[in-house]
């Protein structure tokens, strides 16, 4: 595929509490693409940790659970940080995501972020 993402684990569960990521507050302005990228909509991303995110805004119509998403942001000095997602869960104010792929930056700032780690690969 060449693009630079790698996987990110994940465990799939019920419809009880699946946070098991320290969740981190960024209200950052992103563009976020739909459909294999034939839609975007700029809205912001709330919210981040290893296990995946929560976007605020209305991305408009047709975006459906277990859609694939891709979204990205710059860091000073030029940094690209990308990352996709499945969107698990749609509510009146935004959409969360789970997190599929991530390139290295993404994962750096993650890494950077205070508490919130990489979790240990499963064997």
């Amino acid at each position: 595929m060449g693009t630079g993402l790698t996987s990110i684990s994940a465990k799939q569960s019920s419809g009880r509490e699946r946070r098991v990521h320290e969740r981190h507050h960024l209200g950052l302005p992103i563009r976020v693409h739909f459909d294999s990228g034939r839609r975007s909509a700029d809205i912001e991303l709330g919210d981040v940790s290893w296990g995946g995110g929560r976007f605020v805004g209305k991305p408009g119509p047709g975006v459906s659970i277990g859609e694939t998403v891709a979204f990205g942001f710059i860091l000073p000095g030029a940094v690209s940080c990308v990352a996709a997602a499945r969107v698990v869960r749609i509510e009146s104010e935004g959409f969360a995501v789970q997190l599929d792929r991530a390139n290295d930056a993404f994962r750096e700032f993650l890494d950077s972020l205070e508490g919130c780690r990489m979790p240990p690969q499963a064997a």
